[in-house]
């Protein structure tokens, strides 16, 4: 049976369900289903069969200063075949500067109903460097949800808190191969900041610039993505995905705010400075201090 045809099977198992409530500052469109029920995908996001669709990816990321910052996700995404399996895992990175709070998990069947909660079995902490320390600064989290019966939909949130920023993360609504139906990513910052950004893929729209208390906001949006193909000896996956990539022109670093440029050169100065024991070329280079990366506020 390909998708499609589940799609048309399962839409008269619509049921009324109270939706969840959205993470703190994340409304979502108006009549958008939370319960992520097969019924209520668009049929037109399982053209082609794929193997799982992302329903919704909220990212928000509030700086509140220099150095502080939280980063908060909301993900689901509905496994339509055991080849979509995989997207039932989620892979979180922490460090002395970013802590992990509040993750939670669920995993619903093809009506929107729960059937499952993470639990801390379903949890696994590891050295990012090696596979054997405890006490290594960096650290990733894997959570795994599966189920047996298809189709189901897995919804993760977290928060990582920021305590020195270095680098603002990322966004990439959309994993290879799979069509996304909703995704926005927002940056929140205090009056005055000045906010790089760069576009990618089918994030070509400037984003909507808003006011809030203390500062602005800025939102990219994306709908109804079709799957993305990657062509034979073409660009790489994260050449072609949409993505927005952003930063401000002031970092912090141990207390200490520099411009982006500076901070850059600091860091490749000690990374030459230990050149040998981190296994690096010595020929590391430095940027000059005086020229800043390009600018977008």
């Amino acid at each position: 049976m390909t998708r499609y045809a589940l799609y048309r099977s399962c839409a008269p198992l619509l049921l009324t369900l109270a939706l969840a409530a959205p993470a703190a500052g994340q409304a979502l469109p108006h009549g958008f289903d939370e319960t992520f029920a097969v019924s209520s995908l668009d049929p037109q996001l399982l053209l082609g069969d794929p193997d799982a669709v992302v329903r919704l990816d909220l990212q928000r990321f509030e700086v509140s200063g220099p150095g502080k910052a939280v980063h908060k996700v909301r993900r689901a995404v509905t496994i339509l075949a055991p080849a979509g399996r995989e997207h039932g895992r989620l892979v979180v990175y922490y460090d002395k500067l970013r802590t992990l709070k509040g993750l939670r998990g669920a995993i619903r069947d093809a009506r929107g109903e729960v059937v499952r909660k993470l639990r801390r079995s379903d949890r696994r902490d590891y050295s990012a460097i090696s596979d054997f320390s405890l006490y290594d600064d960096n650290r990733v989290e894997v959570a795994e949800l599966y189920h047996d019966a298809y189709p189901y939909t897995v919804e993760y949130e977290y928060e990582l808190r920021y305590d020195g920023l270095v680098h603002w993360p990322t966004w990439y609504p959309q994993p290879e191969g799979a069509p996304v139906a909703y995704a926005r990513f927002e940056v929140e910052a205090p009056e005055g900041t000045t906010v790089r950004y760069r576009l990618n893929g089918d994030v070509a729209q400037e984003p909507e610039v808003l006011p809030v208390r203390g500062g602005r906001l800025w939102r990219w949006e994306v709908s109804g993505l079709p799957a993305l193909v990657q062509e034979p000896y073409g660009p790489t996956w994260h050449q072609q995905a949409a993505a927005v990539g952003g930063n401000a022109v002031e970092l912090e670093l141990d207390d200490v705010q520099l411009p982006v440029g500076r901070a850059v050169a600091h860091l490749i100065d000690v990374a030459g400075a230990h050149a040998e024991l981190l296994g690096l070329d010595h020929g590391v280079k430095r940027p000059l201090d005086d020229i800043e990366p390009g600018i977008v506020a």
